[in-house]
């Protein structure tokens, strides 16, 4: 296995980054969780939705990764356009299992950091996210 490396995800102020899992599949949402723990973000899940709402609008997260097709009445697309109408600096990867190119063409409205199909890799996702944070570095510096 390929080492990943040790991003620095504090802040200009020293907190930790947040980030917002939103996957209804519990052994994808608790391993990306522990991942991301591990190099230093404090992260919240979701397994549905409403939930993902609910946790997004308290929580603020910097990042959020959500599955497409989230179970209950709203889709990670959904959570994605709440979240970059309430905190329009939130980094939004979309993950899904079937083909990228719908995903791609109902978000075109929609700031999105990635798109990955599953199965997605640690390794390129770690890659994305650290994108991400370069890219707020850059605008935090301006």
């Amino acid at each position: 296995m390929r080492n990943l490396p040790q991003i620095d995800w504090k802040d200009s102020v020293g907190e930790m980054k947040k980030m917002l899992i939103a996957e209804d599949e519990v052994h994808a949402r608790e391993a990306l969780a522990a991942f991301f723990e591990s190099q230093g973000f404090e992260v919240r899940c979701a397994s549905d939705g409403e939930q993902a709402l609910n946790i997004g609008n308290e929580f603020v997260p910097d990042v959020l990764i959500t599955d497409w097709l989230l179970e209950g009445e709203f889709s990670g697309v959904g959570v994605a356009r709440a979240l970059a109408q309430a905190a329009p600096h939130t980094a939004i990867i979309l993950v899904s299992g079937y083909p990228i190119a719908e995903l791609r063409a109902i978000t075109g409205d929609l700031e999105v950091e990635a798109y990955m199909e599953k199965p997605i890799s640690l390794f390129d996702l770690n890659a994305v996210v650290e994108r991400a944070a370069q890219k707020e570095h850059k605008k935090a510096a301006t």
